[in-house]
């Protein structure tokens, strides 16, 4: 079968118009993915670090509330993800009686540890993570 001239230009031009229909959805796709994998990523840091504040808070060598801080900072020390908000309940936690469930509370905005400049996929989205451990205390 015998393609003309005019047919091959023709099926070059239809070519280029089907590249630029599935390149947008091709790089969304990629970036989506990246920022899915971001939020995974930064979520079980804090997971990990609220798991690590709530074992320090209930030792009973624990009294202050920065020593629990810095424990947390540790573990998200070469990360680049901030501490973001956080809060140790109950309130009297340093002086809980032996068995008192102590819980180590974080919040993070994922806008503050995306990979990109602007967010486009969880730009909104608040990661939070808690930890829930029994105090040591006799």
């Amino acid at each position: 079968m015998r393609v003309s001239r005019r047919s091959a230009r023709r099926r070059s031009g239809m070519a280029a118009v089907e590249l630029a229909c599935v390149v947008p959805i091709f790089f969304t796709l990629i970036f989506a993915q990246f920022e899915v994998a971001r939020m995974g990523m930064v979520s079980q840091m804090m997971t990990i670090a609220a798991r690590e504040g709530a074992r320090t808070a209930v030792l009973s060598t624990t009294t202050t509330q920065a020593t629990v801080v810095n424990k947390m900072n540790a573990v998200l020390a070469n990360t680049g993800i901030p501490l973001g908000t956080y809060t140790i309940t109950p309130s009297n936690w340093a002086t809980s009686a032996n068995g008192t469930s102590i819980t180590v509370k974080l919040s993070l905005p994922y806008n503050q540890v995306s990979w990109f400049p602007v967010p486009k996929f969880f730009a909104d989205s608040i990661l939070r993570t808690e930890a829930t451990m029994s105090s040591e205390r006799p």
